[in-house]
């Protein structure tokens, strides 16, 4: 039957269920029911001839509080820019959702730091240890290379613990590497601290092992011609990074004042390293010098021999009451066949002496420099490296080097004569101690003012 708008029609098992709009009760199998014949909507019969229809489509009341939802329109356009999948790419959610993941991701700053941080202080401590002769460990590296180690090593542990406990976080990597390089860094900062100390000074470096009355008495029994040589010979020791303290042995050239000048070989100060430059070597090296009578002084280095020649001239406080000067004449050299005699600290053995005669006089040449150097007898050792060689009248004729005898043979002993000495020195030094001239300068002089020592100069082959 229909009319009113609609058609009357029993509910059968296909309209049970569905939801009156009217009432919004569910319709039973066998109910009187009404359809809409514009928009199919079912209704209770009662409620159709009560409200019509009632559905969204038809109800006036119900446009005016719904929102029209536009309908999704596809153009030709946006299907030309459908891109299809890789081949052999899977793309669902779950891939999806881990590449978001990854995106949204960022590097931890402070892992960064850290591993930058650790390499700078590991090269830092490394450039340290490899440069002995011109740079030793300090109160102010060895706090830069600890501090910075230990900084980098927490930052680092900061960093990993940050990272896992935030899933947007990456960088394990480089705090793991900044961990390990600060670590080494702290490693070889201690490593430094142990070889040797890093703040010494004439109380705390080691000091040479000898009984100074036992040696003053040995010296005032000694002849005349090796008295002075004896009393004008000192002990030198350097610290060295590798080797401990570098050891050896010493000539006092003269008292000037309260100044006494000692010459040495380089080698003496570096332990065989070479030194680049004079003011970094001041600045670096700490010079213990041991007098005879038992006094220890901090000495400073003031002259570097050019082209590689194994000397070096230093500077301390001469003990008190002492004039401690070498006789010295700067045109004396020995003839082969002349006896000689060395006097130095060879293998522990303090204020030795030992002769022998000249077995050659050789030219040496060293860059630009023609040095006179004298091959002798006389045994040399380790300790012996600086000591003095002196005819039998007791002058200073040249500086012992054991560096160059184990070099080239066994029993080939070598000293840098005091003549070739005076030639390479600094016009300033010669005149400061009066080896400008064939004039001898002999133990007991008296001066009445102290000269100031001159002015240092870097050598550039050294």
């Amino acid at each position: 039957m229909s009319g009113n708008g609609c058609v009357q029609i029993i509910a059968s098992s296909i309209h049970a269920g569905v939801a009156c709009p009217a009432c919004g009760e569910a319709i039973s199998e066998g109910a009187n029911i009404s359809v809409c014949n514009k928009c199919g909507g079912i209704h209770h019969h009662e409620c159709w001839f009560e409200r019509g229809c009632s559905t969204y489509h038809c109800s006036p009341d119900k446009k005016a509080v719904q929102t029209i939802i536009p309908d999704i329109v596809i153009k030709n356009s946006d299907l030309s820019n459908i891109r299809t999948t890789p081949k052999g790419r899977i793309q669902n959610s779950e891939r999806i959702a881990g590449e978001i993941e990854t995106k949204l991701k960022r590097t931890s700053v402070l892992s960064i730091i850290c591993m930058l941080a650790g390499s700078l202080f590991m090269v830092f401590s490394v450039i340290m240890l490899i440069k002995p002769a011109d740079q030793i460990w300090n109160a102010a590296p060895l706090l830069i290379s600890v501090l910075g180690g230990l900084l980098t090593v927490i930052i680092g542990a900061i960093s990993v613990a940050r990272i896992h406990g935030n899933p947007v976080l990456k960088g394990v990597l480089f705090s793991t590497i900044g961990i390990v390089t600060g670590s080494a860094a702290l490693f070889l900062s201690f490593f430094g601290f142990v070889s040797q100390s890093s703040d010494f000074s004439s109380e705390n470096m080691s000091p040479v092992q000898f009984n100074p009355e036992q040696i003053k008495g040995f010296i005032e029994k000694a002849s005349d011609k090796i008295r002075n040589p004896l009393k004008c010979n000192v002990h030198i020791s350097s610290p060295n990074t590798f080797l401990g303290e570098a050891q050896g042995s010493g000539v006092c050239l003269k008292t000037i004042g309260k100044n006494v000048y000692i010459l040495s070989n380089l080698h003496v100060i570096t332990a065989g390293k070479k030194a680049s430059d004079l003011k970094v070597l001041q600045n670096a090296k700490k010079i213990l010098v041991t007098f005879f009578n038992g006094d220890r002084k901090l000495a400073e280095p003031i002259w570097i021999a050019p082209s590689d020649i194994d000397l070096i001239l230093i500077k301390t406080v001469a003990p008190e009451k002492l004039d401690l000067s070498s006789k010295i004449s700067s045109d004396r050299l020995p003839g082969i066949g002349d006896k000689v005699f060395a006097i130095g600290n060879p293998m522990g053995l303090n204020w030795s002496y030992t002769d022998g005669v000249v077995s050659a006089i050789r030219q040496q040449l060293f860059g630009k420099h023609e040095v006179s150097v004298i091959q002798m007898q006389t045994p040399l050792n380790p300790g012996n490296s600086g000591g003095g060689l002196y005819d039998q009248d007791g002058y200073l004729v040249g500086i012992n080097t054991w560096i160059y005898t184990k070099t080239v043979s066994e029993g080939l002993n070598f000293s840098i004569s005091m003549n070739g000495i005076s030639q390479i020195m600094d016009p300033s030094i010669r005149k400061l101690l009066s080896l400008s001239d064939s004039t001898e300068s002999v133990s007991g002089e008296k001066y009445d003012s102290t000269p100031e020592a001159p002015a240092s100069r870097s050598s550039k082959n050294n």
